[in-house]
């Protein structure tokens, strides 16, 4: 084990504890156990444990991954002392990922240690690093490569089949075989993009599959018992439900058909829901966006029983409503206004946050010097001192106030961006990406038969404004 015990407890940088596992079945408690003697010897306002589950390395890059960035956050503004792992691969699986932490963390004067007894401890050579990096990135595409094998050949559930008693075959299930045989069987006589598309309607009326399953299964070379991914291999373990050689014939008609609707549903996939709340007028509930992937619609729709008091919006609908308001908005917005009000918010809030970090700051300072006064104390044992868990409350306090105070300065700075995002580029972002972007201008969305409000915020900053501005629809 490293030898960290001394100069460790006056550096006031965090100590993070970075622990990683690639599913939520796996267990976390080896790494948990492995950094135990590490945390053991450093107070407890300096620990900081960041552990993700469920997320790959070998999947996500680095800014994917939520505490890996909180964890690069912190090293950039100089707040962490060490990084712990239990070893390379639980913080990258990617080379280029790896070396770039290896450098910011170098720049930042932070050391990593693996906790692992196993495992070469970090250097401050690029070189080596480079190497053992590379290893683990290539020792995470095998097991990735592996998995995904075993994943295609064994699932663990499977539409239209059931396993064996033995769990050692893939045989069909009763109650779903007429309809694959039926559905296939069908797929051979489809000519045209029509008949496809009718066909999946027909799969999600008649048999309940929805466009995404339908899609899965027709395409899926495990109903002709094969895994066609990088070579042509047969599964004996599996029970067709058609022969190899007519699938491949299905598959080369089919796949331009497939290939539309599957881009077609990807991009209804995609539609996410407007960023404020929309409202229905009527029975002034807020709706949710819908989805119907047998029509390829997105829609707001309320469940009045009434259907003449119905409100049904689509998404594309509704959002070309509200591109036509908003260009009318960002004209009267008054942008000296807003700036100079978020300032002076900004510095009210900084000096209240000063105030009581100038209380908490000498207090710290003069428990520190009591306890490093008293001469019954070894230097080695000042934890054990009466006024340490007074230092411990003050020190926490004073971690928090420094939070808040960076997080009020990020606040500020992106206010001013927005601002300036706003004043100078809006018109080409509202054409891009303008959904992003209405939380900034609207509170909530009304929807009326014959037209739409709109409710806005901070409704001050704006110039000549209507009391509500509303569309016709």
């Amino acid at each position: 084990m490293i030898d960290i015990q001394e100069n460790i407890y006056f550096s006031g940088k965090y100590h993070v504890f970075m622990r990683r596992v690639s599913t939520n079945q796996q267990d976390i408690k080896s790494q948990i156990l492995a950094d135990e003697i590490y945390r053991s010897l450093i107070p407890d306002h300096l620990i900081l444990i960041m552990e993700e589950k469920g997320v790959s390395a070998n999947k996500l890059r680095y800014h994917e991954r939520e505490k890996m960035k909180e964890l690069i956050r912190l090293i950039k503004a100089d707040k962490v002392d060490t990084v712990y792992a239990f070893d390379r691969t639980r913080l990258f699986r990617k080379f280029l990922d790896a070396m770039l932490f290896f450098d910011l963390c170098k720049k930042h004067k932070v050391k990593i240690i693996y906790t692992s007894s196993e495992h070469i401890q970090s250097t401050n050579r690029a070189l080596l690093e480079g190497i053992l990096f590379v290893f683990a990135e290539e020792d995470g595409k095998n097991i990735a490569r592996k998995s995904s094998e075993v994943r295609r050949a064994y699932p663990a559930q499977k539409y239209g089949y059931v396993r064996s008693e033995d769990k050692k075959r893939y045989i069909y299930n009763p109650d779903k075989k007429e309809t694959i045989l039926l559905l296939f069987e069908k797929l051979q006589l489809v000519k045209s993009e029509e008949e496809f598309l009718e066909l999946v309607k027909t799969a999600n009326k008649q048999f309940k599959l929805n466009p995404k399953k339908f899609l899965s299964i027709i395409r899926d070379p495990f109903y002709a018992a094969h895994d066609l991914i990088n070579k042509k291999v047969k599964l004996n373990h599996v029970d067709p439900y058609i022969p190899l050689n007519k699938y491949n014939q299905i598959q080369k008609r089919i796949t331009p058909y497939f290939d539309n609707l599957f881009k077609k549903l990807q991009e209804l996939d995609t539609i996410q829901p407007i960023s404020v709340p929309v409202i229905c007028g009527v029975c002034h509930k807020t709706l949710k966006l819908k989805k119907n992937f047998s029509t390829l619609e997105a829609f707001y729709s309320c469940a009045h029983k009434k259907k003449d008091q119905k409100i049904v919006m689509s998404h594309s609908e509704l959002s070309i409503n509200i591109l036509e308001v908003l260009p009318s908005l960002v004209e009267r917005l008054d942008y000296k206004k807003y700036i100079s009000d978020s300032k002076k918010t900004s510095n009210f809030l900084n000096k209240q946050l000063d105030t009581e970090l100038s209380k908490i700051t000498p207090k710290l300072t003069d428990i520190m010097d009591k306890i490093i006064l008293d001469l019954d104390v070894l230097p080695e044992e000042w934890m054990n001192h009466e006024l340490y868990p007074l230092y411990t409350k003050y020190s926490a306090q004073k971690t928090e106030v420094e939070k808040m105070l960076d997080l009020q300065d990020e606040l500020y700075k992106q206010v001013l961006y927005l601002t300036k995002l706003v004043k100078k580029e809006i018109a080409f972002y509202l054409e891009k990406d303008f959904l992003e972007y209405i939380s900034l201008f609207f509170k909530k969305i009304i929807l009326y038969k014959d037209n739409i409000v709109y409710e806005t915020n901070a409704a001050n900053y704006y110039t000549d404004l209507p009391s509500q501005p509303s569309v016709n629809k």
